[in-house]
């Protein structure tokens, strides 16, 4: 079944054209990472998605869905789990990181048994089972973002965005970070697993994480370069760098990425 379907996806922010007639279309179960130089409007697609912009031209359907209509987003609200850009955006400073996860899940709708359970599983999860009532406000960057996942996967969405999840974390906890986030995505059901979306200036982070990568060009923003990568093919981290497959995905993406660039420079 279809998670995406974009036809024509046109946006602006006033004269600055940040998408550019995009077209798409993605099965439910991937995990796309969105990949491209700054201001080509990979932030603009996922506000999009999350149905936190308005449609202003073109079509975008989330799981049926129509993004131009406001019944058709307030219905897919509660489907759609987004963590945009920033250390803990989502997370109210003064509020402990158990009841900052908790209020985010009754916003939702969880029944309090099924809260308590699921909260409960992904304090120890995140490593936050010692910390649940510190307010979010005194935790380390790091521990936001372990708070912000937490809080994410708290209401088992069908639908994961994140913009940016990893990019202002030292290299250990992004690490770490990292192999969590892919545990949580790959511990539900193949039945149930979620269509993730996620942006990215790391290829090495792309590949790592994503199943599918998508690179945006710029000026005009558009889709220049797709890469599938199959299941039995999907980098490990301990060979991520001697692997030739791996490193020949590498090598063309980072060549697509810099044909662009190379292309408008002086513009």
């Amino acid at each position: 079944m279809t998670a995406l379907t974009i036809s024509h996806l046109t946006h602006r922010y006033g004269k600055t054209l940040a998408l550019n007639d995009l077209s798409l279309t993605l099965p439910r179960g991937l995990t796309v990472g969105l990949i491209g130089p700054d201001g080509v409007g990979k932030s603009t697609l996922l506000a999009l998605i999350a149905g936190v912009r308005r449609i202003q031209s073109g079509e975008l359907h989330v799981l049926g869905g129509d993004m131009r209509k406001p019944a058709d987003r307030q219905a897919l609200s509660h489907r759609i789990a987004y963590m945009p850009q920033g250390l803990g955006r989502n997370l109210y400073p003064t509020l402990s990181v158990y009841e900052n996860i908790d209020f985010h899940a009754r916003l939702f709708g969880l029944p309090a048994r099924e809260r308590r359970a699921r909260i409960a599983r992904l304090l120890e999860a995140t490593g936050l089972a010692p910390f649940p009532d510190r307010a979010t406000g005194k935790l380390s960057g790091g521990m936001k973002q372990r708070c912000a996942i937490a809080q994410a996967f708290a209401i088992d969405p069908p639908i994961l965005l994140m913009d940016e999840p990893f990019g202002a974390l030292d290299a250990v906890t992004r690490a770490k970070l990292q192999d969590l986030v892919l545990e949580l995505w790959e511990s539900g059901e193949k039945s149930r697993k979620k269509t993730v979306f996620f942006v990215t200036h790391d290829v090495d982070e792309a590949i790592l994480l994503a199943d599918h990568i998508i690179v945006l060009g710029q000026r005009p923003s558009r889709i220049i370069y797709e890469l599938r990568i199959p299941e039995e093919k999907r980098a490990k981290r301990e060979t991520q760098f001697v692997d030739p497959e791996i490193i020949s995905m590498r090598n063309e993406l980072i060549r697509q990425i810099n044909q662009d660039v190379e292309q408008h420079i002086g513009e």
